[in-house]
């Protein structure tokens, strides 16, 4: 990168590029336009069970968004509120844009929120559904009872009895193939896509909705307020994916900008895959 780029921000620096046809009009826009200019750029990364580091390309990233959203729409959860309940992943954010952009509305609920608590937010936001953790299920479903609408269990690590697995959702999402419902959806950039829950320091969490524009917009202005720096650089998402900062701010800026970021323990491999 030129000397004189390191003063520009990702929106200035992206101008003629993932820009040149104007700002992101939404999530999915962003992720077309993605797939489209740089397919093979490495965009998501994560330790997997042997403790390797696997990547995520933006045309991987744009096909596992579209074969999980015709799959949660063939399970029958088009236009209904999920939950995530669930440790930090690349399927976290996967999930959370999938949801979000065409799916229904998405709440990323605290993952170490006690019963009580979690009762009340899943309550609050009216999930219909809850993708989680293995390891969250049993309290989830000892809270069903309290939570009028929650019918539907999805497991994001490991299939279990009584649950939808994210990789069977991804597997049928395949099979539908390239004209899928999901695929082909048009949005309605001011209808509800997300709900965010407040901290709830001075009082009860407050859910706080947001649209796709909301959230196109958001990423847009956060590119504006980061600096350029080079091609290569990457960054590492430590904190809560339920936290408006981390995913809203964080991981869509890096995205939309076509940056690498790396999810939770990862450590900066010995050698970057090159996005030629």
């Amino acid at each position: 990168m030129k000397k004189d780029s390191l003063y520009l921000t990702e929106r200035q620096h992206q101008a003629k590029r993932l820009l040149r046809d104007g700002d992101y009009k939404s999530i999915r826009d962003m992720l077309g336009r993605l797939k489209d200019q740089l397919p093979k750029q490495p965009i998501l990364a994560e330790l997997d069970e042997k403790k390797e580091i696997k990547y995520w390309n933006s045309e991987e990233l744009y096909e596992e968004v579209m074969c999980l959203g015709d799959g949660l729409l063939d399970a029958g959860l088009g236009g209904k509120h999920i939950a995530i309940v669930s440790e930090n992943c690349v399927r976290y954010v996967i999930a959370d844009i999938c949801i979000s952009s065409g799916v229904g509305v998405v709440t990323p609920v605290d993952v170490n929120a006690p019963a009580t608590l979690l009762a009340t937010l899943l309550a609050k936001c009216d999930a219909d559904a809850v993708l989680c953790g293995t390891d969250q299920l049993p309290m989830l479903l000892s809270i069903q009872a309290d939570c009028p609408r929650l019918k539907t269990f999805i497991t994001i690590d490991r299939k279990m009895d009584g649950a939808l697995f994210y990789d069977d959702l991804l597997a049928r999402g395949r099979e539908i193939g390239p004209q899928g419902p999901y695929r082909v959806k048009e949005l309605d950039l001011d209808a509800p896509a997300k709900i965010l829950f407040t901290s709830g320091t001075t009082g009860a969490n407050k859910g706080v909705v947001l649209t796709n524009a909301n959230l196109a917009a958001n990423m847009v202005n956060c590119m504006d307020a980061v600096r350029a720096t080079d091609e290569e650089n990457t960054s590492m998402s430590v904190l809560p994916m339920h936290h408006a900062t981390e995913i809203n701010t964080h991981i869509m800026t890096r995205i939309g900008s076509g940056r690498l970021t790396y999810v939770n323990g990862n450590t900066s491999p010995p050698s970057r895959p090159s996005s030629r």
